[in-house]
């Protein structure tokens, strides 16, 4: 039986860094010879005193599993151990997302063999996934409330740091064929310019895989924190802000302001025209190399699908403008001009890309996005309604009961 974990040594970039606590409360302390650059947090940097709360510290809290995998693991485990914040974070050790280890004697863990990302792209085998979690649940863990598992690449060289880096996600029966929407949108997403993370659709088409982002070409661990966690919030919390405190918080943190700004421009034009009504504060965050500098830059895109085929009439996941109703071109170049640092040109050139990226995808996946329909509605059909959103008017006539029509030719 693994007793209650009280104490988790933390490690940052691989050094320790400080130990943290919990009784009534919460207790993280540096260590008294803790430099400043492995600080485990742009926000918590290395002090004599304690940083106490009654929640988790966030930067802490940010990679505790949701959803399916949190279930999995209490199953597997609930019966030798004592599952809490504690036990999650001694789980994932050195593997988790980001460059934080966390250490307890409590828990051991074996080494899994890992797979091919060929192997993982090509299976026709439909329990495949279950066989995954069932080898990897005790590895680590990760955040998300969809079906989710960190495996370890075996094409990468030997000598490389062993990080499960390949993130495989497949559907749930809530959301059937989430996989193949996963990868539609984020094909979209890279048409539009938006820096992304290497993906793939399993051939099978069962499984959305897609390579870590926050490791570096030599396999270095960067530091990464989710805007929830930046201003703050726990989980809990991750649809209860606006995009422009997004905004602010990028711009706070980031290195090249101006740069990341027009990158979560263009990231919320994509989630509006695609119909996501996921992009919470969780799914924007910041990589860095040095929490000394108390700066970073904008992660890759991640985690961009259509909600509005599941859910009718689903709205945006955070407020812009004072609601949470998709907006319109107007509001979008607003955003853009007050919160992004860009001119109206800009934002309308943005905007314009973002819509010719959303008719190639129409174009270029009609066919594989039939698989993905939900109570009569289908992918491609709100992918469609979703493009008017940001038109201009002259251009809305093009649009009609849902398919994209070509202008007619004129003698």
């Amino acid at each position: 039986m693994t007793k209650k974990i009280k104490t988790l040594n933390v490690s940052s970039g691989g050094i320790e860094a400080g130990k943290l606590s919990k009784d009534s409360q919460f207790r993280f302390s540096y260590g008294v010879d803790t430099l400043d650059k492995h600080a485990v947090s742009l926000t918590m940097p290395v002090t004599a005193k304690h940083y106490v709360s009654s929640k988790i510290p966030p930067v802490f809290e940010m990679n505790l599993p949701e959803g399916y995998l949190r279930q999995r693991i209490i199953e597997r485990f609930q019966k030798h151990a004592t599952i809490d914040e504690m036990f999650f974070l001694a789980l994932q050790g050195e593997n988790s997302i980001g460059r934080l280890g966390f250490h307890s004697d409590s828990v051991e863990r074996d080494v899994a063999k890992g797979m091919t990302l060929a192997e993982l792209v090509k299976t026709d085998n439909p329990a495949l996934f279950e066989q995954l979690v069932d080898r990897y649940l005790g590895q680590t863990t990760i955040a998300g409330v969809q079906p989710k598992v960190l495996v370890p690449d075996n094409g990468q060289p030997k000598s490389a740091l062993q990080l499960p880096e390949l993130i495989v996600k497949t559907s749930g029966s809530e959301f059937p064929n989430l996989a193949i929407n996963e990868f539609v949108c984020m094909s979209i997403a890279k048409q539009a310019g938006l820096t992304v993370p290497e993906f793939h659709l399993s051939d099978d088409k069962r499984l959305f895989i897609m390579r870590r982002f926050d490791l570096s070409q030599d396999h270095k661990r960067l530091g990464m924190e989710d805007i929830c966690a930046l201003i703050g919030l726990v989980a809990d919390d991750k649809y209860k802000r606006s995009y422009e405190q997004v905004a602010r918080a990028v711009g706070i943190y980031s290195e090249k302001p101006n740069s990341d700004l027009a990158e979560l421009f263009r990231s919320l034009c994509v989630s509006v025209l695609v119909g996501n009504g996921d992009a919470h504060l969780k799914n924007f965050a910041m990589l860095y190399d040095d929490p000394e500098t108390g700066k970073g830059w904008f992660s890759p895109a991640f985690d961009i699908v259509n909600t509005t085929v599941y859910m009718e009439g689903d709205t945006l996941a955070l407020k812009l403008n004072k609601t949470k109703d998709f907006p319109n071109r107007t509001t979008m170049i607003r955003f853009g001009r007050e919160h992004c640092n860009l001119t109206q040109k800009a934002s309308e050139e943005t905007i314009d890309l973002c819509i010719g990226a959303v008719r190639w995808g129409i174009d270029e996946f009609r066919e594989l996005a039939e698989f993905v329909g939900f109570e009569g509605r289908t992918l491609i059909g709100e992918i469609e309604n979703g493009a008017c959103r940001l038109m201009k008017p002259e251009d809305k006539q093009f649009i009609w009961r849902g398919e994209v029509r070509k202008p007619k030719r004129t003698s």
